[in-house]
């Protein structure tokens, strides 16, 4: 400004960010891209669990024995488990990550479907919001699954109702995963380490992976 007050002169700075503006929109256009990808794998990886998961099915309507229809059956609900996982990932806004809330009823229906009890078990859920990653998510899906199995198969044979109840929470920054059920109880060789079912293994395995606690009572 002049001494008067009126504009003297101008001084003017401008940039082209055209190619900073370009480079937005490059990695916009990837980030998409990335995003469509990861939804295409675990789209992908689900179907092909659910061809596995449909192989075994017929494996076990052709044959007659007993004891291998039981092992197919919980092959094919650990295979269930884990699919349904890529799918709730599938169709949660974020890819790497789901609320794991919203996963547990699904695979309680998804588990008692399948056993012949469907009728004379019921469920309970109290549940807190609970975002795991996938690498957190499977092996914990893998472990509800053998609880909730052994649950519907084993804990009502001698009863005609029964309650499973599941709990999930969140205290001093440790998660908890509770499996409840008001059957017959687990039998006192469990107790006295003298148990070596699959599904005993299974967790132990999976309890190492996520370097997490199991505890069981009575």
């Amino acid at each position: 400004f002049d001494k008067q007050g009126e504009i003297d002169s101008v001084i003017a700075s401008v940039s082209d960010i055209t190619e900073n503006e370009t480079s937005k929109i490059k990695l916009k256009q990837s980030l998409k891209e990335q995003e469509v990808l990861m939804q295409e794998i675990h789209h992908r990886v689900k179907n092909n669990l659910a061809v596995i998961s449909g192989l075994l099915q017929i494996q076990r309507f052709n044959s007659d024995d007993d004891r291998l229809n039981k092992a197919l059956e919980s092959s094919e609900m650990r295979i269930k488990s884990m699919a349904l996982i890529h799918e709730k990932l599938y169709q949660a806004e974020s890819l790497s990550e789901i609320d794991f809330k919203y996963y547990i009823q699904d695979l309680v229906n998804a588990v008692v479907s399948t056993l012949d009890v469907s009728s004379k078990i019921s469920a309970d859920y109290y549940c807190e919001s609970m975002y795991l990653n996938v690498n957190q998510a499977i092996p914990t899906a893998l472990i509800l699954n053998e609880l909730l199995y052994n649950a519907a198969e084993h804990a009502f044979t001698d009863q005609d109702e029964g309650k499973i109840e599941v709990t999930l929470k969140q205290t001093n920054g440790r998660v908890y995963l509770t499996v409840h059920d008001n059957g017959k109880g687990l039998p006192d060789s469990f107790f006295k380490g003298e148990t070596t079912s699959m599904g005993s293994t299974i967790i132990q395995a999976l309890i190492s992976q996520l370097d997490a606690e199991f505890k069981a009572e009575n």
